[in-house]
C-alpha cells in the first residue's frame, strides 16, 4: 500500500523566484506547464540577500515542460547550486523529501517515483549527450592546433 507524500502544485508568474541557489531545501520540482530559468551565480551565496544571489547571476539553461530540478542536491547532500526562476508563467509540482531521506521518498509512492526516476535518466541522457558534444569539438580543436603546428613549422621552415 502506497502512502501519501508531501507534494504540492503552484502557479508562478513570469520572473517568480521558485528556488533560490545556496537553499538548504530538500525538494524534487517538476515543470507541469511552462518554463523555467536555471541561474547561477558565480560567487559564494553565504551572507548574499536574495536579490544579490539573482542580480549576480546568469542563465546556464532552460528547463522545459516535464522538466524536473532540485534533485541534485539530493545525491550530494549539499545546497543548492542554482537558482530557479519561472521564465513564463508555470505551473511547478514539488514533492518534499522526508527528513533529507530520498529512499523514504522514493518507497513512499511508486508512481510519482517512478516518473521522477524517469526524467532524472532523460536528464542525465542529455547531459551525457552534451558532454559527448563536448569532447567530440574537443577533438576537432585538437586537430585544428596540430594542423596550425604544421602550418607554422612549414612557414619556418620556409623562413630559413
Amino acid at each position: 500500500m502506497e502512502s501519501t507524500i508531501n507534494s504540492n502544485k503552484k502557479n508562478y508568474s513570469k520572473d517568480s523566484l521558485i528556488l533560490l541557489q545556496g537553499s538548504g531545501e530538500k525538494a524534487i520540482f517538476m515543470v507541469n506547464q511552462g518554463s523555467v530559468e536555471v541561474k547561477k551565480c558565480p560567487d559564494k551565496t553565504d551572507g548574499l540577500k536574495e536579490r544579490d544571489i539573482l542580480k549576480n547571476s546568469r542563465k546556464v539553461g532552460t528547463i522545459e515542460v516535464n522538466g524536473i530540478f532540485g534533485f541534485q542536491n539530493l545525491l550530494n547532500n549539499s545546497v543548492n547550486g542554482n537558482s530557479y526562476t519561472a521564465s513564463t508563467d508555470c505551473v511547478i509540482s514539488r514533492y518534499d523529501i522526508p527528513v533529507n531521506n530520498a529512499a523514504v521518498f522514493f518507497k513512499s509512492n511508486l508512481s510519482v517515483s517512478l516518473n521522477i526516476l524517469i526524467r532524472i535518466v532523460e536528464q542525465v541522457n542529455k547531459d551525457l549527450l552534451n558532454l559527448k558534444k563536448f569532447v567530440d569539438f574537443g577533438g576537432v580543436v585538437e586537430k585544428v592546433s596540430d594542423n596550425m603546428s604544421l602550418v607554422y613549422s612549414h612557414i619556418a621552415q620556409a623562413k630559413n
